[in-house]
């Protein structure tokens, strides 16, 4: 059985090895995936972890083996943006950088938001996910 966590970001790798058991072997593939264009975010990282999992059995010699891929996307939701930038925080994030993202929240009425992260989990069948929420 193989554990791969698709992501290209260190951060990412380095919270999930605080999440997990030191007895599992977790090896780390980056993987340039497109992402749909959806709004929800659920929606979006199944289709990148099963995309991801398809990627990976075509590089595999032994097509039968068990193997589990596990994706994650984050998306920051600004109550007064309608929600903007939802799961397109990365574009934000490279457009404005945390510190213009935080000069825009500042700047409105209502700056209430919320994060989610979602992870996601694929064996070739179907994929389960999980998701939490930070106000």
């Amino acid at each position: 059985m193989e554990i791969y966590l698709v992501t290209g970001n260190m951060n990412k790798k380095e919270e999930f090895l605080k999440m997990m058991d030191e007895e599992l072997n977790v090896e780390f593939v980056n993987i340039n995936l497109e992402e749909i264009q959806a709004q929800d975010i659920v929606e979006i990282n199944e289709h990148k972890v099963k995309t991801a999992y398809n990627i990976l059995k075509k590089q595999d010699n032994n097509k039968n083996k068990k193997r589990y891929v596990i994706t994650d996307d984050t998306g920051l939701f600004i109550s007064k943006l309608n929600n903007f930038p939802g799961p397109y925080i990365k574009w934000m994030q490279k457009a404005l950088g945390s510190k213009g993202i935080a000069d825009v929240v500042s700047r409105l009425d209502d700056n209430t938001c919320h994060v989610i992260c979602t992870y996601s989990v694929y064996d070739g069948k179907e994929p389960q996910s999980f998701k939490g929420i930070t106000n």
